[in-house]
């Protein structure tokens, strides 16, 4: 659950281990989870059913796995520039993809982490929402489509979406508490002052953890202490060391506007 974005987007990424492992029906897994399935060759015979026919098809499937292959190399390959923070990088080894591979999950959701990372939201939208209908039940993807509301401040949109995953169990741990924590950010963005109070009181009580640091220091910038809670956050950020799990809750701050580095 690392390997999260700097800046826009905050777990575009979640379940993106740049790795390969066979699975069942001949399929295998690459970079961003995704299934790459086989598309083995078919041939249709007819009663008999010639040797040649057979020997086609087995050329044809040997092709096509090594075409997979090729694909999980470069999504390999991808996965390790989009880990530095090289997006050109990245970029130009997913431009290299033949065309055929291109509707790929792990393809489409990390084109479209690199397109939040240029913020071109409207792009990242349509490869999340392509790489959804590959995998509907995939839960990072399903996140990645509800981030783009939110950076795109759709309020409305975001809540729905961050609410059907948190209804059906699919956020959960840190990754849950993040998702608490925007949804108090929406309430403030849409001017629903009530329910903003409500969810922070609900995160005030997970006692130290970023999820009640980062709410006291949103509570703090919406009623205009921004030098108090600049502090909140300093105390925050010698306290929680680990960067990849600060900059989930920064990189959110930034989006909605609460930024610290002003």
């Amino acid at each position: 659950m690392k390997s999260l974005l700097i800046g826009s987007s905050i777990a575009l990424v979640f379940m993106m281990p740049a790795c390969k492992k066979p699975v069942s029906g001949g399929s295998s897994i690459a970079s961003g989870g995704a299934a790459v399935e086989s598309g083995a060759a078919t041939t249709a015979h007819g009663a008999a059913g010639g040797k040649a026919e057979g020997a086609e098809a087995g050329k044809g499937k040997v092709a096509d796995r090594g075409s997979r292959e090729e694909l999980s190399k470069s999504l390999k390959s991808a996965n390790a520039a989009f880990g530095k923070h090289d997006i050109e990088g990245t970029m130009k080894v997913l431009d290299e993809v033949p065309e055929e591979f291109r509707g790929d999950p792990g393809f489409l959701t990390l084109r479209g982490a690199c397109y939040t990372e240029k913020r071109d939201f409207k792009a990242a939208l349509e490869d999340f929402k392509e790489a959804a209908k590959k995998k509907p039940g995939d839960p990072s993807i399903r996140f990645n489509i509800a981030e783009m509301s939110f950076v795109t401040k759709d309020w409305d949109e975001a809540i729905k979406a961050f609410q059907v995953l948190q209804s059906q169990g699919a956020v959960k741990g840190t990754v849950g508490e993040l998702v608490d924590f925007k949804l108090m950010l929406c309430e403030e963005g849409r001017g629903n002052d009530a329910e903003f109070e409500r969810r922070a009181a609900e995160n005030l009580k997970e006692a130290d953890t970023l999820l009640a640091a980062y709410t006291k220091a949103a509570m703090e910038y919406r009623d205009g202490k921004a030098d108090e809670a600049k502090a909140t956050l300093a105390d925050a950020s010698a306290k929680f060391t680990d960067r990849g799990e600060v900059s989930p809750y920064y990189d959110t701050m930034v989006e909605f506007g609460y930024d610290p580095r002003k």
